[in-house]
């Protein structure tokens, strides 16, 4: 195809035969000739068969700067101490000096576009890195990547499209994240999931390893893995090893409430396979009857981290139920007693750090002042209220309560 490119290729030939001085110079959609630059600076146009050639003289110049000015483009100011040689080097012949190789690049990078016309993607491909290897300008990068996207789209298999997906992430960095992603994602979930193919899941995960080399897209895919694990083991009822996933899928994502909710139900679904408890008997104390008693005789659970971290929460949440009081559900007969025991509790709990249950026994009483207000037995709402502040005397509340019962009778 004759065009600019081919027609100065064709050109340069010639004054390369008759030894004359040229340059070749690019702008940004087009290349032509300058002949002998440093003198008459003839512009030699290949694909201007009205005048083939022309130069700029004074005249020229002056209409072309005097054009710019029009335009705003550049100021009177900006010219007025600059000669001819000045203004045709600064304005007008300011265009980028390239050789053969580029030349050579633009032929390839003509014939890319032209497969790509004509839909043949694998071969514009292969034109266009040719192209980008002798000239490695956006041009040519921009170009790359529409084929490469184009070649990979008219591969019909999947897992095929994916790799070379990554293999293009790698050398565009800034590009294709969230499409990777949800590429990556339909796809695994489609193998794992909905095919319970784990061999052929994890044999494609292992092979994608390699190619990730962008940080943040390696923790998106690695969240992705142990997400679809998870719900792997859940539907095997593998609740031990899904309960694994879970934990570091929370981690990475502890916003993520449907996780935190599917994580919940697999542990509950864990308790249910020890046959210790039956969904209509889901409350505080069967879950945590039957989880010390799994763990008392499986001991072994406490080596998954996720199960390991679930019974340091039920532990603690165990010892704040050995304080709690629920006043509304005893006898006001048996409050004091009730008192008593608890206080008790809290001591011996926390023999080590006095100041520590001082403040849990004045949680205590003020709790039980609360109930008394409910029943409007505002002396003994006063009375606790006192008890409270006298183990922790520095709680500004409890002394701001009393005084606001001191209105009541």
């Amino acid at each position: 195809i004759y065009n600019c490119v081919s027609g100065t290729i064709m050109y340069s030939l010639i004054f390369d035969h008759y030894a004359m001085e040229y340059e070749i110079r690019e702008s940004a959609n087009h290349v032509k000739i300058v002949l002998d630059p440093s003198n008459k600076a003839i512009v030699v146009e290949s694909t201007d068969p009205l005048k083939g050639y022309y130069m700029y003289n004074a005249q020229e110049i002056n209409k072309y700067i005097n054009s710019l000015i029009e335009l705003n483009i550049i100021s009177k100011d900006e010219i007025k101490d600059k000669n001819n040689a000045d203004l045709l080097s600064e304005y007008i012949n300011k265009d980028k000096k390239i050789g053969y190789k580029e030349l050579i690049s633009f032929q390839y990078s003509n014939k890319s576009l032209l497969a790509r016309e004509g839909k043949s993607y694998s071969y514009a491909k292969e034109l266009i890195e040719k192209a980008y290897y002798l000239y490695p300008n956006k041009v040519n990068e921009s170009f790359y990547l529409l084929s490469a996207l184009a070649a990979i789209e008219v591969n019909k298999v999947k897992r095929d499209q994916i790799i070379l997906y990554f293999q293009l992430k790698n050398s565009y960095p800034k590009v294709l994240n969230d499409y990777l992603h949800d590429q990556y994602k339909e796809y695994c979930y489609d193998l794992l999931i909905k095919k319970s193919d784990y061999k052929g899941y994890m044999k494609f995960h292992e092979e994608i390893q390699p190619l990730l080399r962008d940080s943040t897209l390696t923790a998106e895919i690695t969240n992705l893995h142990n997400q679809l694990l998870a719900y792997y083991y859940s539907y095997k009822q593998d609740y031990t090893n899904a309960l694994s996933y879970f934990h570091y899928a929370v981690k990475y994502s502890p916003n993520d409430l449907e996780i935190k909710s599917d994580m919940q139900t697999a542990f509950i679904r864990l308790l249910s396979s020890y046959e210790m408890i039956e969904d209509d008997e889901l409350n505080e104390d069967s879950i945590i009857f039957s989880w010390m008693s799994i763990l008392d005789s499986n001991p072994s659970l406490l080596e998954n981290i996720a199960i390991k971290n679930l019974a340091n929460d039920f532990e603690e949440y165990n010892e704040y139920r050995l304080y709690y009081v629920d006043f509304n559900k005893i006898n006001e007969a048996d409050v004091k007693s009730t008192m008593e025991s608890k206080v008790a509790i809290i001591k011996e709990h926390n023999k080590d750090d006095p100041k520590e249950a001082n403040e849990l026994i004045a949680d205590l009483y003020h709790e039980l002042s609360l109930y008394y207000f409910r029943k409007k037995n505002y002396d003994k709402t006063r009375e606790s209220l006192l008890i409270a502040i006298k183990y922790n005397p520095e709680n500004t509340m409890y002394k701001k309560r009393y005084e606001d019962m001191k209105g009541y009778k």
